[in-house]
């Protein structure tokens, strides 16, 4: 009991925080990954939105990281949908 207590301990921190649609190049053929957080954005090269997981805080960017022009980071299951834009 005690065992598994701290097995199961050492083990949830490593966990993803959140499961989250994915469109981008790299993604699985299931298009979704699992990360720190999801992501919903537009690239600066291509004008194109795509949503794939991240390690940014929750919240709306502007001009990061040289490859996003607008991005939107969220921590919950599934929540990097392109409603965001619509606001």
């Amino acid at each position: 009991s005690v065992l598994l207590l701290f097995l199961v301990s050492c083990l949830l921190p490593t966990l993803p925080a959140a499961r989250c649609y994915c469109t981008a190049d790299d993604c699985n053929p299931f298009g979704a990954c699992d990360g720190k957080s999801c992501l919903v954005g537009i690239l600066n090269q291509t004008e194109r939105i795509v949503r794939t997981c991240g390690d940014h805080k929750p919240g709306c960017y502007r001009d990061i990281d040289s490859k996003w022009s607008r991005l939107y980071a969220c921590d919950e299951y599934f929540c990097n949908t392109f409603s965001i834009f619509r606001k």
